[in-house]
């Protein structure tokens, strides 16, 4: 069996999972802590199905799509959440389809890396994983520390985790 980039000798518990949701982003940033939040109130959820598990991983996000891309068989969905400006109302919701990712960081949806869209379409394209990305529009990203959510993206919090419980439950 191969090293796992998350530093594990082993195959991680999450990849042996169904369904694997991550929350991408950092809550000292306002905005961009969208993604942790929403995966905090999934984790409260009282109907989780026991075959999905729910990750925090910050801006840390490519360990966890190399264990996923290097174990066999590993999830069939892989539901992500994070901040985005795509110039929408701030708290709306917008389902981002892979093709439509920019392949660097000087994109408008970065997943917090360069190359993060050209994984997950290897992920979707080699592995068969069904790559589901839930964006919230942030109403501003501080570049200073600074941490709370907007009152939309707080709304959008709770929307997104009903989104995201019924998706696991599919």
């Amino acid at each position: 069996m191969g090293v796992f980039l998350s530093g594990q000798g082993e195959l991680p518990e999450y990849v042996r999972k169904r369904v694997v949701i991550l929350g991408v982003g950092n809550r000292l940033f306002g905005d961009d802590g969208f993604g942790p939040s929403t995966v905090q109130l999934v984790l409260r959820s009282t109907d989780l199905p026991s075959d999905v598990s729910v990750l925090d991983v910050g801006t840390a996000v490519m360990p966890v799509l190399f264990d996923i891309l290097l174990s066999d068989p590993g999830p069939r969905r892989l539901i992500i959440l994070d901040t985005a400006d795509f110039g929408k109302e701030p708290g709306e919701l917008v389902r981002v389809p892979v093709e439509q990712l920019p392949q660097t960081r000087g994109g408008v949806f970065s997943l917090h890396t360069f190359s993060a869209g050209s994984l997950l379409q290897e992920l979707k394209d080699r592995k068969g994983v069904e790559v589901i990305i839930l964006a919230c529009q942030a109403e501003s990203i501080s570049s200073e520390i600074k941490e709370g959510l907007s009152k939309p993206v707080e709304v959008a919090v709770s929307q997104a985790a009903q989104i995201v419980l019924e998706m696991a439950r599919a």
